[in-house]
């Protein structure tokens, strides 16, 4: 049994920039099942709440004004806060969608999976919708179709009732106190 659940930081990618008024939703939905099962709501790095707001628009201006230097400069900011949230994280919970084209999201799961961290991927329907490469980087077992079936994996490891992925361990010993 894992009792160190409350120390860990789990980081939530997944599309923003084309879903922006759905974008929430998800996250919003898996969060206090997190902490139902002992994830310590401030160590859940939401992407949504933490962004400065008005990013995406002012993107959004730069484009129509075909300033593609701040275009630039925008974006790049968005990423180096996202990548720095993969870094700060032990683990990430990705919710993926068939039908919405996101870029950011592949990196940040793509950075995790170089840093040796879990990512459990939801996307309904995966068996059938899942890239091939999400297979090759990070295996069928971290796939899932929605979300209380990674809160019930996630519940099964706590309990001992299931192994931990790839990468749990580790992970586990540098929650450990001395």
């Amino acid at each position: 049994m894992i009792s160190s659940f409350g120390k860990l930081r789990i980081y939530l990618p997944g599309p923003m920039e084309s879903c922006r008024d759905t974008a929430a939703d998800w996250r919003n939905e898996i969060k206090p099942k997190l902490v139902l099962i002992g994830f310590n709501e401030e160590n859940i790095i939401d992407p949504v709440e933490r962004q400065p707001k008005g990013e995406y628009e002012a993107i959004d201006r730069a484009r129509a004004l075909r300033n593609w230097a701040d275009v630039d400069k925008i974006t790049k900011e968005i990423v180096c806060h996202d990548l720095r949230f993969v870094d700060d994280c032990n683990f990430l919970i990705c919710h993926l969608f068939d039908d919405v084209i996101t870029c950011g999201t592949w990196d940040e799961i793509f950075m995790a999976s170089l840093q040796r961290k879990p990512v459990f991927i939801i996307m309904k329907d995966w068996q059938d919708k899942a890239p091939s490469w999400l297979f090759g980087r990070f295996g069928h077992s971290m796939m899932h179709d929605s979300i209380d079936d990674v809160v019930n994996r996630l519940r099964n490891i706590r309990d001992g009732m299931e192994p931990p992925p790839k990468g749990w361990r580790n992970l586990y010993d540098s929650t450990r106190t001395a």
